[in-house]
C-alpha cells in the first residue's frame, strides 16, 4: 500500500502548473471530474467507482472539497478527522492520511485541474472509508466469532452526503463514532497510553506472593507501575518534613495495598490486595499491550447496538466480562453475575431471545458429557446417580426407565454409553431451580446453578457453554414483568421449589445478545480490563491490522488508476521548484 501512496504524492505533484497559473476554478474542475467518473481517456474504473459516482452526482459534478480557488474548510475539518484516526485505534494510513495532508498543504494557485480533481476524489475515498468504519467497523465480526447482534447497516454514501450538508461539518464528523457507552473514555485512555509507550515496561518475576508489610524488591517498581496507571495517589503528608514519600521503599506499605486492590478490581482479580501470579501478570502488561485491547474493544463498539435505544426489556451478557446487565426501554434495571463456559466450551457469541422459563427444570446430561465425565465418577461411586438424583433410561426415546444396578458401568467407556441420563428437579440440578429458555439450536439456555458457591470466583469461565446466572430470582422477576398474571417473589421462589418442572411461556419474547468485551469505562469513568478468556482479542487485532496495512480498497484502487495514466504530460518542465519536489518524492 505504501507505493501506492507514495506514487499518488509524486503524481500529484507531477499533475502541478508551472509557477504563476490561476488556481482552477470549479466549472474545470467538473468536467476533468466527469472524465475521471465517465470518460474513455484517465477515467477512474475501480470495483467502486460507482460510490464516487454516486456521492458526485449528488453534488452536480462539481468538487467537494475545492471551494474559491482553495481546498474548504470542510476539507481541512476532513484531514484532522484522518490524522486524529489513530486515537480511534486506527492506522491512519489506512486512510492515506500522510499523503493527503502533504498534498493540500501545497499552494493552490500550484495545483493543476487534474491534480485538484484527483486530490477531491482521493480525498472522497478516505471520507466514505473513514465514515463507514466509525458508523460500522472495518472488520467482519463474523470472522472472530461474533454472531451477536450488530447496528443497523450504514450505508457511508448516504451518512457523507448528510454530513456534507450540516452547518459544523467537524462536530459531525466527531458524531461518526458510537456515542453511546464507553466509546470516549477508550478513545482517551488510548491517547494516554500512547505517550507512555517510550516508557521501559520489562516483566518483572510473577513468582511468588507479596503480602502487606512484606519488602520485596519489585515494590518501588510495582509503585511507580500504579502511579503511572493512575491506581495510586502520593499521599500529601501533613508534616512534609517528618512524612516524606519515599518512591524508593521496599516496603508493601498500606498505601500501595490500597491501591493494588483498586487495580485488582479494575482488572477483574480478587481484590485481596495480595500481589500473586495474576496481579503480577496485570501489572507487567504493557502500555502498547493496553493500547491493542482497547483498540479491538473500540471496534467491538462500533458493531453494538446502542443499549439507550432499547425499547422494552433487552438483555446483554458480556461473556468476557462475566456479566449481565438487563435494561428496561433502555435503562439499565438489572445486573449481576454470571458464569460462562469455559475455553474448551465456549459460550458462542449470538443473538437470541428469552422464549418461556421452565421452573423446577430437570437436566438431559449430553451425551459427551455423559461419556467423558460423569461415567468415571459412576464407576468410582455406584452410589453417585441416587445420590445426584438421576435416572437412567435405556435410550433417548426415554421410555424405558433402567434400574442403575443392574447395569454393568465398568463394560463402557468414554467412546461409548447407550443410556440417557436426566437429573430430576431439585437443588442438586445442574441448572439449578430454573432454566430461561433461549430459542437457538445449540442448546445455549440461562440458568440457575447448584454450585452457587462459584460466583465467589473472580474468573468464572466454568461451564460447558451455557450461562449460569447468579440472581435467578431477580432475573425471573424482570422476564415475567408484564405479563397477564403478575408473579411475586414469592411466587416464583415457590415455582422452583415445586417437585416437577412448569412451564411460562411469555407473551413477548426478550432480546438476549451474548457479546465480548475486555476493555469498558465504570460510571465513574475508570478503565476496567478483563482477560481475554477465548484468544478473542488476539484474533481481532490480526484481523485489523491486516485490513489497516492493506489500506482501503477505494484509495487502493484509485492509486492503481493513476498509475496506469500517463502523467508526464501535466508535468512543467520550466518549473523548477516542482522539478526538485518531483526529485526528492521519486527519491
Amino acid at each position: 500500500m505504501t507505493r501506492f501512496y507514495a506514487f499518488f504524492l509524486v503524481a500529484a505533484l507531477a499533475l502541478i502548473p508551472a509557477t504563476g497559473v490561476a488556481a482552477p476554478d470549479k466549472g474545470e474542475i467538473t468536467n476533468r471530474l466527469l472524465a475521471a467518473l465517465y470518460g474513455d481517456s484517465g477515467a477512474v474504473e475501480t470495483e467502486l467507482t460507482g460510490d464516487l459516482r454516486t456521492l458526485y452526482a449528488r453534488t452536480g459534478y462539481k468538487p467537494i472539497w475545492w471551494q474559491k480557488g482553495g481546498w474548504s474548510s470542510r476539507a481541512h475539518d476532513a484531514i484532522a478527522a484522518l490524522d486524529v484516526s489513530n486515537w480511534h485505534g486506527i492506522n491512519n494510513a489506512r486512510y492515506g492520511a500522510d499523503t493527503l495532508s502533504q498534498l493540500m498543504a501545497l499552494p493552490p494557485e500550484t495545483l493543476s485541474v487534474e491534480g485538484v480533481t484527483y486530490i477531491d476524489l482521493a480525498l472522497s475515498s478516505a471520507m466514505l472509508a473513514y465514515v463507514g468504519d466509525q458508523a460500522s467497523g472495518r472488520a467482519d465480526p463474523s470472522a472472530t466469532n461474533w454472531h451477536s447482534r450488530i447496528g443497523a447497516a450504514v450505508d457511508p454514501i448516504d451518512l457523507l452526503t448528510e454530513g456534507l450538508a450540516t452547518r459544523d461539518f467537524a462536530a459531525w464528523l466527531h458524531s461518526t463514532a458510537p456515542l453511546h457507552g464507553s466509546y470516549g473514555a477508550l478513545v482517551v485512555e488510548f491517547s494516554a497510553l500512547n505517550y507512555l509507550t517510550p516508557l521501559p515496561w520489562e516483566d518483572l518475576d510473577r513468582q511468588g506472593l507479596i503480602r502487606a508489610g512484606e519488602t520485596d524488591a519489585r515494590i518501588p517498581e510495582i509503585r511507580d507501575r500504579l502511579i503511572t496507571l493512575g491506581d495510586y495517589r502520593v499521599p500529601r503528608p501533613a508534616n512534609p518534613v517528618d512524612q516524606r514519600f519515599d518512591a524508593r521503599s521496599e516496603i508493601y506499605d498500606e498505601a500501595l495495598v490500597a491501591a493494588v486492590e483498586a487495580f485488582q478490581r479494575r482488572h477483574g482479580l480478587e481484590d485481596d490486595g495480595v500481589i500473586g501470579p495474576k496481579t503480577m501478570a496485570a501489572i507487567n502488561m504493557s502500555p502498547a499491550e493496553r493500547m491493542q485491547t482497547i483498540a479491538v474493544n473500540l471496534e467491538r463498539l462500533r458493531w453494538l447496538p446502542d443499549p439507550s435505544l432499547f425499547t422494552g426489556r433487552h438483555i446483554v451478557i458480556n461473556v468476557a466480562g462475566y456479566q449481565l446487565t438487563a435494561y428496561q426501554d433502555g435503562a439499565v434495571a438489572l445486573t449481576m453475575p454470571v458464569i460462562v463456559g469455559q475455553p474448551r466450551h465456549k459460550t458462542p457469541l449470538l443473538a437470541d431471545q428469552i422464549v418461556n422459563v421452565k421452573f423446577a427444570p430437570t437436566w438431559t446430561v449430553p451425551d459427551r458429557i455423559a461419556r467423558r465425565e460423569l461415567l468415571p465418577k459412576i464407576q468410582e461411586d455406584p452410589a453417585y446417580l441416587a445420590d445426584n438424583n438421576f435416572r437412567v433410561f435405556a435410550d433417548w426415546s426415554a421410555n424405558v426407565e433402567v434400574d442403575p444396578a443392574s447395569i454393568d458401568w465398568m463394560s463402557y467407556s468414554s467412546s461409548y454409553l447407550p443410556f440417557m441420563l436426566r437429573q430430576e428437579p431439585g437443588p442438586s440440578n445442574a441448572l439449578g431451580l430454573i432454566r430461561f429458555s433461549l430459542s437457538n439450536e445449540l442448546d445455549i439456555y440461562l440458568h440457575d446453578t447448584g454450585s452457587r458457591h462459584l460466583f465467589t470466583e473472580a474468573e468464572r469461565s466454568l461451564s460447558h457453554g451455557c450461562v449460569r446466572v447468579g440472581a435467578p430470582v431477580e432475573l425471573a422477576d424482570f422476564v415475567l414483568d408484564g405479563l397477564d398474571k403478575a408473579w411475586t417473589p414469592d411466587e416464583i421462589l415457590s415455582a422452583m421449589d415445586a417437585p416437577r418442572p412448569h412451564y411460562q411461556r411469555l407473551a413477548e419474547p426478550i432480546p438476549v445478545d451474548l457479546v465480548y468485551v475486555t476493555a469498558w469505562a465504570d460510571d465513574e469513568g475508570r478503565i476496567h480490563y478483563r482477560k481475554d478468556i477465548y484468544g478473542y482479542d488476539q484474533a481481532l487485532s490480526e484481523q485489523l491490522m491486516a485490513v489497516d496495512n492493506n489500506g482501503h480498497a477505494s484509495l487502493v484502487s484509485l492509486m492503481e488508476t493513476l498509475d496506469g495514466l500517463d502523467i508526464e504530460r501535466f508535468v512543467a518542465p520550466d518549473s523548477p521548484t516542482i522539478t526538485a519536489a518531483l526529485t526528492e518524492a521519486q527519491d
